[in-house]
């Protein structure tokens, strides 16, 4: 029998996580990027493609070609 994964997403208005629940009934964040559980809630996108977190912030602040949107 399959075990279930449960998970939990924090999207909020300056950061986000995401969380899993393991069997011994603890809450343990899941890195998302470079090894980080929290990340910026932010998204820069462009014609071709987009980011989320730390790299939509730092493309924006490159002055980069696209649009910057923060929750």
């Amino acid at each position: 029998m399959q075990e279930k994964l449960l998970a939990g997403i924090d999207f909020g208005t300056s950061n986000s996580l995401l969380s899993v629940a393991t069997k011994i009934k603890e809450i343990k964040p899941v890195p998302i990027y470079n090894d980080k559980a929290v990340i910026p809630t932010t998204l820069f996108f462009w014609e071709n493609g987009s980011f989320y977190g730390e790299k939509a912030v730092q493309s924006y602040l490159k002055g980069e070609e696209g649009r910057f949107m923060r929750g």
